[in-house]
């Protein structure tokens, strides 16, 4: 397989979703909004044409029956509980396993509702001649990171916060490009600019 697309999200059935969002929805409505956007974000990874790759959703904490039953086209999916004790390790760990596998790693989250199938294949097609590639957000961080030819080294000197991620990055001699800015859905505010 020369390309891994993996989508990290949290179950919107287990545990409390979209926390943040918790001061202006209730957990049911917060539940919907996780439901929505990972519907959308599944539909836009299905659309992806491309041959010899792996689509993968990474859960935590975990795949539930409630969450396979709810969603289509997860017959494309290979779905796969997320490891680690914080988010940058899990992330880490995703793009490492991933990268013994594949050319391509790119991961992205399920809360970015103007990521797109075309997106995603200008993140694949920039990593032809860039080592990384990242989808800057508009709140700072990012929505989208992607490595070519990822090697294991990299595991313990990458550090994958958004704060970090750019001269963690140079620090390590990968060329990155990145992608069009795009608002994820953390807080009440963000739901205001999409």
């Amino acid at each position: 397989m020369n390309t891994s697309i993996n989508l990290f999200t949290k179950c919107p059935y287990t545990g409390n979703p979209k926390t943040r969002l918790s001061s202006f929805f209730t957990k049911s409505e917060r539940t919907f909004i996780s439901e929505y956007l990972l519907t959308s974000i599944i539909d836009e990874v299905s659309e992806l044409s491309l041959n010899n790759i792996s689509r993968n959703i990474h859960v935590y904490p975990d795949v539930s029956q409630r969450f396979v039953n709810s969603f289509k086209n997860l017959n494309d999916f290979n779905l796969i509980r997320q490891r680690g004790r914080n988010l940058n390790m899990r992330m880490l760990n995703c793009i490492k396993e991933q990268a013994q596998q594949a050319r391509k790693v790119l991961l992205f989250g399920s809360d970015i509702p103007g990521l797109t199938s075309e997106i995603i294949e200008d993140g694949l097609i920039r990593l032809d001649s860039h080592d990384a590639v990242i989808g800057p957000a508009t709140d700072g961080g990012y929505y989208l990171i992607g490595f070519k030819d990822f090697h294991e080294k990299y595991t313990h000197s990458i550090n994958l916060k958004p704060e970090n991620i750019r001269s963690s990055l140079s620090n390590n001699k990968l060329i990155f490009s990145e992608l069009e800015q795009l608002s994820d859905i953390d807080c009440p505010n963000d739901l205001l600019i999409i």
